[in-house]
């Protein structure tokens, strides 16, 4: 019941406790740890942390190889530098992040990651999701929330997002080059980019967005049945929208 301190080891380490915190630092070896309540501290391990269980706040940065986290942890869960494979499973979130350089932090409503260098696979409900600075693929499915997606690097990858509820909001460099494929069921379609090549269709049952834009490229899908879709411009909205921050903030009051 005891918690459990573990520092400076070479060699695989396997720690259970019932109740107790355990704090892993300093490790040289496959670190796998069951747990039953309380936190979870690891940092420095130069290999891989297998975590299962259920327990409170996690936090976990620099793990050289793969972190695997399967359970129920409520609180606040941070993972920083994780050089191969983040693979979370809850009966809730199932989230693989590939070559996290930034860091990966949840809580009950919200999910927000940033400086994820792979792909990146997110499938949850009743989350409000923020990722910025990705470089590769995007897969998320969220039942609902508000879903925030921005990236300072033009998408050389594919990004798919389905929503049940809620706003998506894309935010790509002006030199982008991709193609759309955007349809909003029950909501509405705004997009910074135009061209010969990109239609805009805001009127009628499903409002949508389709064709390329640029030289065409990464596709772009994203489903919604009920919430807006906007593709925006990186700097077109300087002033962060302000007309919309009292509206958006009764809306989005639920989750955090």
């Amino acid at each position: 019941h005891g918690d459990i301190v573990v520092d400076g080891l070479n060699g695989d380490q396997t720690l259970a406790t019932q109740k107790g915190d355990v704090r892993a630092t300093n490790v040289q070896g496959i670190v796998k740890i069951h747990k039953s309540g309380g936190s979870t501290e690891v940092h420095n391990v130069k290999g891989s942390l297998d975590l299962e269980g259920r327990g409170d706040d996690i936090e976990i940065a620099d793990v050289s190889d793969t972190v695997t986290v399967h359970g129920e942890f409520g609180g606040n869960l941070q993972f920083r530098n994780v050089g191969q494979t983040l693979r979370f499973e809850s009966m809730r979130t199932d989230m693989t992040a590939q070559k996290l350089t930034g860091r990966v932090e949840m809580e009950v409503g919200s999910l927000q990651a940033q400086g994820v260098d792979g792909p990146l696979e997110i499938t949850t409900r009743d989350k409000d999701i923020t990722i910025n600075n990705f470089k590769h693929s995007l897969r998320i499915t969220d039942s609902n929330g508000q879903i925030n997606l921005e990236t300072s690097t033009p998408p050389t990858h594919d990004i798919q997002v389905e929503s049940k509820k809620g706003e998506v909001e894309l935010t790509l460099p002006a030199g982008s080059n991709f193609q759309i494929q955007a349809y909003s069921q029950h909501g509405e379609v705004e997009c910074d980019f135009s061209g010969p090549s990109i239609k805009v269709v805001k009127d009628g049952d499903t409002p949508s967005i389709s064709g390329s834009f640029g030289k065409g490229g990464a596709l772009i899908r994203i489903n919604t049945d009920y919430g807006a879709i906007r593709i925006l411009r990186a700097g077109a909205h300087p002033s962060a929208k302000p007309e919309h921050d009292e509206e958006d903030s009764k809306h989005s009051g639920k989750a955090q």
